[in-house]
């Protein structure tokens, strides 16, 4: 908190009057963070189907982009896990909570309104394919934290090309 009051040039206090709520604030900053890391995915998804081209190559690209995102995102993604498990428990946490999964799911659906893939898919399976590649970012983020000599940004790549390469099929 104190870093993201710093670099916004605000005192923890003033950055934290603005939101009604830890949570609210929590997912406004998740939400952004997902902004952050975003363009270089829709940036390769564009090119890939610019060229016509759906071949391992383009996933492969794909699956670097999201790759970088889960090992940059391991201590987000830690955060966020902790935010899932006190909204099992705290009603206000879990309100909070859905709005972040509805505001996220809603941005990447924006980000990729009109785009060839999400024709193709359909709404329906575009948030089916969003939900997942989410949930399997947040999953290899967080094992990629407890065990990086395990999961290792070779075998991320590895796993998100073969995901990846299915969504697209």
């Amino acid at each position: 908190m104190t870093q993201i009051a710093e670099s916004a040039g605000f005192t923890k206090g003033a950055v934290y009057s603005n939101f009604e709520s830890k949570p609210e604030l929590f997912s406004t900053v998740c939400i952004e963070n997902i902004n952050r890391l975003s363009p270089p995915v829709i940036a390769e998804l564009d090119a890939m189907f610019a060229n016509g081209a759906r071949d391992a190559s383009a996933i492969d690209r794909i699956a670097d982009s999201f790759a970088q995102i889960v090992i940059e995102s391991g201590p987000w993604q830690v955060a966020l896990g902790e935010f899932r498990q006190l909204a099992v428990h705290d009603p206000q946490v879990a309100e909070s909570y859905a709005t972040l999964l509805r505001e996220r799911t809603e941005q990447a659906m924006r980000l990729l309104d009109g785009h060839p893939l999400a024709r193709r898919l359909g709404p329906q399976r575009t948030r089916e394919a969003i939900w997942t590649v989410f949930e399997l970012i947040s999953l290899l983020a967080l094992e990629h934290a407890a065990a990086p000599h395990m999961v290792t940004p070779a075998a991320i790549r590895s796993v998100l090309a073969s995901v990846l390469g299915g969504l697209s099929a």
